[in-house]
Formats: structure tokens, sequence, C-alpha cells
């Protein structure tokens, strides 16, 4: 059960780190770097459609990867991954 939740964990720290990328606006080429003021750059506000687009995407690079893998004959790892898209279509599902 412990690890089932390490990959759960993990899983979902990347769903929130893909999600957090799609909300970050570009810089300006001109920009300054400021230290230590966070959050000085407003994020974009995602809609809940544009958060299951991103889900979506990161489950078909892992449904990907699986399959890569699975070719290469790595059955662990494409278990691994195939793991994770289990646990990411079971947000995608809700």
């Amino acid at each position: 059960m412990r690890e089932r939740s390490g990959i759960e964990v993990k899983t979902i720290r990347v769903l929130l780190s893909a999600i957090e990328n799609a909300a970050a606006v570009e810089s300006p080429a001109d920009a300054t770097p400021r230290v230590g003021l966070g959050h000085d750059v407003p994020r974009l506000q995602l809609t809940t459609e544009a958060m299951l687009r991103v889900i979506g995407e990161e489950r078909a690079e892992l449904a990907e990867a699986a399959a890569t893998y699975r070719r290469m004959g790595q059955d662990t790892r494409a278990e691994q991954l195939e793991r994770r898209v289990s646990i990411v279509d079971r947000y995608l599902t809700r």
C-alpha cells in the first residue's frame, strides 16, 4: 500500500506541476530578474476544461512512454507507467 501511495503522490505532483506550467506566462525578453519576490508575475487563470486538457496531455505522454517501454521489453518500467496512467484515469473520470 505504501508503494502505491508513493506512486500516486508522485503522479499527482507531476499533474500539479503541469497545471502550474500551463498557467505560467511568458516573461518579456527585457525583464530583469528579481530575487526574493514571489508571485511578481500574475498567472493565467485556467478553466476547468483547460486543466482537464493539460491532465489529458500528461496521460497521453505517460501512455505513450509505457507503450514504448513495453515494445523495448522493459516490462517493469512499462507497468509502473501503466499504474500512473490508471491513477490519472481516476481523476479524469470524476
